[in-house]
């Protein structure tokens, strides 16, 4: 698995399993990144821009 340490938008820590992402989205008004999963409604909002959850940083 590929867990990824972001910040959800409430400044906390959140480690998400981006294996199972099927979509990760930039809403640029918030400031923020929605990584999708499958089931639709599962989807996590947080400030880290795309490209950083992609290398995992």
């Amino acid at each position: 698995m590929n867990w990824i340490k972001c910040t959800d938008m409430n400044k906390q820590p959140i480690y998400v399993n981006i294996e199972n992402a099927v979509s990760i989205s930039w809403i640029e008004e918030e400031k923020a990144s929605i990584i999708g999963f499958p089931s639709g409604a599962d989807s996590i909002k947080v400030i880290e821009p795309p490209e950083v959850i992609i290398r995992g940083e």
